[in-house]
């Protein structure tokens, strides 16, 4: 119900012209208008590691940062489960891959989807199986994964319970779904 709403700014922090509300029932900040699905993914595929990170290509400093998260992430993951019983673990908008490198360092099968190209480019370089796009099913069956990782995405998802719903399906029996948001 848009009379819920209190339009609280008219661009977002990097300038860019677009409606920003605030629901007055849950408190929740979102875009007025958002992007349909195709404009969504060109958005991503395109502009936002440019204007996000600041650099079209990744780095080994980008690279490195992820690592870190991802090595928080592995000892997280060897806490709470049985990590032996991993086997197989895919992060989707995995950037340049350095979230999944210290588990393809112990040894997982790793793979990663995200749009942005340039950056996928770089974690391939290094040994790792991203690919472009969404998770997909022609690439990674449904439940064949012990642990997917979300790590600051799920808040860029145009239809969140759907997403969500959809991506749990990749998720193998009694496994594992990591999910960090902001």
């Amino acid at each position: 119900d848009e009379s819920l709403d209190i339009l609280i700014s008219e661009k977002d922090r990097y300038g860019i012209p677009c409606n920003i509300v605030l629901c007055k029932r849950c408190g929740l900040i979102r875009l007025k208008e958002r992007l349909d699905d195709y404009s969504t993914a060109e958005f991503y595929k395109n502009e936002y590691r440019g204007i996000y990170v600041g650099e079209e290509l990744a780095s080994e400093k980008f690279f490195n940062e992820q690592v870190k998260r991802g090595e928080s992430f592995l000892n997280l993951v060897k806490s709470y489960t049985n990590f032996n019983e991993i086997y197989t673990v895919f992060e989707v908008g995995c950037g340049a891959g350095g979230i999944l490198y210290p588990f393809y360092q112990e040894g997982k099968k790793v793979s990663g989807c995200d749009f942005g190209e340039k950056y996928l480019k770089f974690g391939q370089d290094k040994g790792l199986d991203l690919y472009q796009g969404e998770i997909d099913i022609t690439k990674t069956p449904k439940k064949s994964q012990d642990l997917i990782i979300l790590s600051h995405v799920m808040e860029h998802f145009n239809e969140p319970i759907k997403t969500m719903n959809d991506i749990i399906e990749f998720v193998a029996d009694n496994k594992y779904l990591l999910v960090e948001v902001p």
